[in-house]
């Protein structure tokens, strides 16, 4: 009969605790319930709920304040080194090609190879692509009808300091990984070169030559 005890009071506490909870739910907000875990009581107060949400996930007051935006500068060209007696100023490794992965991947065998051999690189860019029509004649009649585009795309690769004993090796490892269909020149940089790399304005080279 001690035996059994225990277990009975520990079923009539267990059913108080459920009545407990039931009554606490009906008095009390949702907020505020208690959860039973065994004999114990947990509190379920969601204490986030009071906290404000505004600014989660904002991160530009952690960024240094910009000044105010200014007018981008008209491109200037850089001082061209026409090298000495030893040595070549600025060259252009210019490379041609009608495939652009081809002549893409080229040009990054020739920088890195320039890079290796402690050749200082200037830059290397992207000249704008060419679009050629290939225009044929029929046999019979005089109108002119078009056979092919043809887009060519051209890289460039811009070295300074090249020594005049190492110029022709340089240039012979070129040649001997140079791929099909790519054509290769290297001419020393000129000033129009550099205009080359600009967007023409017809409209405002006729205002100027009417001014001069």
């Amino acid at each position: 009969m001690s035996a059994a005890l225990p277990k009975v009071l520990s079923l009539k506490r267990g059913a108080v605790l459920k009545k407990a909870l039931v009554l606490s739910s009906l008095a009390t907000p949702r907020e505020n319930l208690l959860c039973a875990a065994g004999n114990g009581f947990l509190s379920c107060q969601r204490h986030y709920r009071s906290h404000p949400a505004h600014g989660i996930g904002r991160y530009k007051y952690l960024l240094p304040k910009e000044g105010p935006k200014r007018r981008k500068d008209r491109v200037q060209m850089k001082e061209i080194n026409v090298g000495t007696e030893h040595e070549y100023g600025d060259l252009n490794i210019q490379m041609t090609s009608y495939d652009m992965c081809l002549v893409e991947q080229f040009a990054s065998y020739v920088h890195r190879l320039c890079n290796s051999l402690s050749i200082r690189v200037i830059e290397s860019y992207a000249m704008p692509t060419k679009t050629n029509e290939v225009l044929y004649l029929e046999e019979r009649g005089s109108k002119l009808q078009l056979d092919a585009i043809l887009t060519t795309h051209q890289r460039v690769v811009q070295i300074t300091g090249l020594s005049s004993t190492f110029a022709p090796i340089l240039l012979e490892i070129i040649q001997s990984n140079q791929p099909e269909g790519v054509h290769l020149l290297m001419k020393e940089h000129t000033e129009a070169d550099f205009k080359s790399r600009l967007k023409s304005r017809p409209e405002l080279e006729e205002l100027l030559a009417q001014m001069s």
